[in-house]
C-alpha cells in the first residue's frame, strides 16, 4: 500500500511537472510569434535536434541586426537622414521652367514661356534640419539600447539553451 501511495505521488509530481513545462512551452510560443511578427493564433511547430539547428544558424549576424525593433529603428534613422537632406536643399533656389498657352480671340493663340526663380531668404530649412538631427540623436540612442538589449536577450537564449542541452544529455 505504501508503494502504490508511493508511486501515485510520483505520478501526480511528473504530471504536474508536464503541465508547467507545456506551460513555458506555449510562452515561449508566443514570444517566438512576438519576434516574428506572427499573427496571435498562428499555428508554429518546433522539431529537430537542437544540435543540429545551432550548427546551421547563421554565424557573424548579431541579434540587434536580426530585431524587429532594430531594423525599424534603422528605418526612422533613414527617414531622419532625408529629411535632414531636404532641409539642406531648401536652402538653395529653386528654378522653374513652364509654359502656358492662352486663347485671346477666335484666331490668336498665345504660348508663354515662363521661368521662376525661388530665393530662399527667410525659410531656409534650418528648423527642418535642425528637427531631423534631433530625431537622429533620438533615434540613435533609441538604436544603442535596443541592439544591446537584444544581444543581452539573446545571450541569455543561448545560456538557457545550452543548460536545457545539459539536462537532456544528463537524463
Amino acid at each position: 500500500q505504501l508503494e502504490r501511495s508511493a508511486a501515485s505521488s510520483a505520478l501526480a509530481r511528473v504530471r504536474s511537472e508536464l503541465i508547467a513545462l507545456r506551460g513555458l512551452e506555449a510562452a515561449a510560443l508566443a514570444r517566438l510569434r512576438a519576434a516574428c511578427g506572427l499573427a496571435r493564433g498562428s499555428a508554429i511547430s518546433v522539431g529537430g535536434d537542437l544540435r543540429a539547428i545551432a550548427a546551421a544558424a547563421p554565424r557573424g549576424v548579431t541579434a540587434g541586426e536580426r530585431s524587429p525593433e532594430v531594423r525599424a529603428l534603422r528605418a526612422d534613422r533613414a527617414a531622419a537622414t532625408g529629411e535632414l537632406d531636404l532641409g539642406g536643399a531648401q536652402a538653395w533656389p529653386v528654378l522653374g521652367v513652364g509654359a502656358r498657352y492662352e486663347q485671346e480671340e477666335a484666331s490668336v493663340h498665345v504660348v508663354q514661356g515662363t521661368l521662376s526663380l525661388s530665393l530662399p531668404f527667410f525659410d531656409r530649412g534650418a528648423g527642418t534640419r535642425a528637427e531631423a538631427r534631433a530625431r537622429m540623436n533620438q533615434v540613435d540612442t533609441e538604436l544603442a539600447v535596443a541592439a544591446t538589449a537584444a544581444e543581452g536577450e539573446q545571450a541569455a537564449l543561448i545560456e538557457a539553451l545550452s543548460r536545457e542541452v545539459k539536462a537532456a544529455q544528463a537524463v
